[in-house]
């Protein structure tokens, strides 16, 4: 998994070509938009599907995240 590895981003890199793991970016503002629109929905249908439970857990994460830990 290295440079020699076309599945990789490193080694798309090295290739120099694009794919999955290295996708090219939006040359217009309105793909832009378009892409950040798609990811916000996934987001939000992944987020619809979890229980209660999950998502109490997930928020609990999240509100760990941004400060330090004592």
């Amino acid at each position: 998994m290295g440079k020699g590895d076309r599945k990789t981003r490193r080694g798309k890199i090295f290739a120099g070509s694009y794919g999955k793991h290295r996708p090219r970016k939006p040359k217009n503002e309105r793909a832009l938009k378009a892409m950040y629109e798609r990811l916000r929905q996934e987001g939000e249908q992944l987020f619809a599907n979890l229980t209660e439970e999950q998502r109490v857990l997930l928020e609990q994460r999240l509100e760990g995240r941004g400060g330090a830990s004592d």
